[in-house]
């Protein structure tokens, strides 16, 4: 049996880190066209969005590696970061976006981004168990650490 967390949370790691690279190229698309003087995809791109975006996927996948605590509160704030983004196009006004079709694309990108999230907490909380009952396994649990 692996122990390792990034064993634990191989896809929900990788669905993370597509909604990442996802939103930052929608990012930087944007800034493009407000640098060619068009409307940009969404209401709000910016540099420090690409950035940011780029940051996560690099601090997510050292956290796998090194802190189980540290990607567990970058999940938890990449879920909530999703989930405000997804509301976004339901709650502001529709005109700050391009086209409605990008307005339901951008809802769609970061609905995707927190259900990502919310499988890598479902997945770290099972890691996390696993653990705890191979480190001090009870007569019940023994069979489960052979």
């Amino acid at each position: 049996m692996k122990l390792s967390l990034q064993h634990a949370v191989r896809h929900a790691l990788w669905a993370q880190t597509a909604w990442a690279l996802l939103s930052a190229v929608w990012n930087l698309a944007g800034i493009a066209l407000q640098a060619w003087g068009q409307k940009a995809l969404g209401p709000s791109p910016t540099l420090i969005g690409f950035t940011l975006a780029i940051g996560f996927v690099v601090a997510l996948w050292l956290a796998v590696e090194r802190s189980p605590f540290i990607n567990a509160v970058l999940t938890s704030a990449a879920g909530l970061l999703g989930l405000a983004a997804a509301l976004k196009p339901f709650t502001a006004d529709p005109a700050l976006w391009a086209s409605q079709y990008l307005r339901y694309a951008g809802a769609t990108l970061n609905a995707v981004g927190f259900i990502a999230a919310g499988f890598a907490m479902s997945a770290f909380i099972n890691w996390s168990d696993r653990v705890s009952k191979w480190q001090h396994p009870t007569p019940a649990h023994k069979e489960d650490c052979v």
